[in-house]
C-alpha cells in the first residue's frame, strides 16, 4: 500500500510540474482591438393603426381590380371588332370564344369589386 501511495504522489507531482506556472505579468498581455466604426441607430418606425393598414390595402386592391377590369374590357372590345371583321368561320368562332372568355373575366372582376366596396362600407 505504501508503494501505491508513493506512485500517486509522484504522479500528482509530475502533473504539477508539467503545467508551467505563468506570472501575472505575462498572462495579462492584451492586444488592442481595432477601433469600432460609429453606427447610427435607425429611428423607430411609427406605428400605424390596424384600420389604416386595412384601408390602405383595400384601396390598393381596388385599384388593381379596376386596372384588370379595364384591361379585359378593352381586350373584349378588340376581340368583338375582330369577330365582326373576320371573314372565315374559323376566325369568327375563335374571336367569339375569346370575346365570351374576356366578358366572363370582366364580370368576375366586377363581382369582386362589388364585394370589396360592400365590405368597405360595412366596416365603417
Amino acid at each position: 500500500m505504501a508503494a501505491k501511495k508513493a506512485t500517486k504522489k509522484t504522479a500528482k507531482k509530475t502533473v504539477k510540474k508539467a503545467t508551467p506556472k505563468t506570472s501575472k505579468k505575462t498572462a495579462k498581455k492584451t492586444v488592442k482591438a481595432p477601433a469600432k466604426k460609429a453606427v447610427k441607430k435607425a429611428e423607430p418606425k411609427k406605428q400605424i393603426s390596424k384600420t389604416k393598414r386595412i384601408a390602405r390595402a383595400t384601396k390598393r386592391k381596388i385599384k388593381i381590380i379596376l386596372n384588370n377590369i379595364l384591361l379585359f374590357a378593352v381586350a373584349m372590345l378588340i376581340f368583338l371588332l375582330l369577330y365582326s371583321a373576320s371573314g372565315t368561320a374559323l376566325y369568327q368562332n375563335l374571336f367569339l370564344l375569346l370575346t365570351i372568355c374576356a366578358g366572363v373575366i370582366v364580370l368576375a372582376f366586377l363581382i369582386v369589386l362589388l364585394i370589396f366596396i360592400l365590405l368597405r362600407f360595412m366596416n365603417k
